[in-house]
Parts: C-alpha cells; structure tokens; sequence
C-alpha cells in the first residue's frame, strides 16, 4: 500500500481552515470591564470592598508611622509627607460607590 504525502499548499490550506475555525479572539481587558459594567453596574463590581479599604488603612497607617519613626530627621523624611495621600486612595475607591 502507497500512501501519498500533501505538498506544502495543501498543508497550508488545511492548517489556514483550522485556524480559522477555532476559537474567537478574545476581547481586550477595557472590552470586558466594559460589558461587566453594563451588565451587572458600577456598584456591584465594587461590592464588599469595605473591609478591604480599612485593612488597607490600618496598614498603610502603620507603614507611615514605622517609616517616619525611621527617617526623623533626615532629608527623605519630607518626601514621606505625600504618603498619607497615597494610603487614602483606596478610600475613593469605597466613597465613590
């Protein structure tokens, strides 16, 4: 029995058919955040995030006390006083729903 190979054009065809019949690109991150924001609304995408933003409070408290203990007196010392604005940012997030 003699079986005969494909040429290179037919194996291109039939691997650009199976291509073509697989799965659907998936779509882009601000695509699907978008259609989860239509479907199930702005405040439920955020629910329960209460407990979260005062842990993360709690810590980042404690990080910005730890540290300015650390560097009293020294020149970085100043650049921690933009610190208190980054540790609330997580509070917007639990104001805004």
């Amino acid at each position: 029995m003699r079986f005969e190979l494909p040429d290179n054009q037919a194996k291109s065809e039939s691997v650009a058919s199976i291509v073509a019949q697989g799965l659907p690109p998936k779509p882009s991150f601000r695509k699907a955040l978008s259609r989860l924001l239509h479907t199930i609304g702005f405040r439920n995408v955020f629910r329960g995030t209460g407990d979260a933003v005062a842990a993360s409070l709690l810590v980042s408290t404690g990080t910005l006390l730890a540290a300015s203990l650390l560097t009293a007196g020294r020149p970085e010392g100043q650049a921690l006083a933009l610190f208190p604005f980054f540790a609330a940012a997580p509070l917007l997030y639990s104001t805004s729903t």
